[in-house]
């Protein structure tokens, strides 16, 4: 409701109070009074506004923490400048069918070694 709504209903209310008698208005006083005073003083439900969501921003800052206590980034580093893994990401880039290089027992050898030594 804006101000000038809210400036009408009290000058509507006002217009009306004037109208009644003073005895009838202190009786609707007091009805009011015994009505309020029945009604329980229960907070009403309220919709979360601004702390919902910083809630849900702490609570995900807390699990990823406790995600990363229990299992830390790896201290194992993949070295992308070394002139080994760009060849091999280029073999991968080709289109050549990759079952052509598992074929070469070579290169099995050569990869297997890789994997044991570099845990790559």
């Amino acid at each position: 409701m804006n101000s000038s709504e809210e400036q009408f209903l009290k000058n509507h209310w006002r217009q009306r109070q004037a109208a009644l008698a003073p005895d009838v208005l202190a009786k609707l006083a007091k009805a009011r009074q015994r009505a309020l005073s029945q009604v329980p003083t229960r907070a009403p439900f309220r919709v979360p506004g601004w702390s919902l969501p910083i809630a849900a921003l702490a609570a995900s800052v807390m699990l990823g923490l406790a995600v990363w206590l229990v299992k830390p980034p790896s201290e194992q580093v993949v070295r992308v400048n070394d002139a080994e893994y760009l060849e091999d990401a280029e073999v991968l880039a080709l289109s050549e069918d990759p079952g052509l290089y598992t074929e070469d027992p070579e290169f099995l050898e050569w990869s297997t070694i890789q994997l044991q030594t570099h845990g790559i």
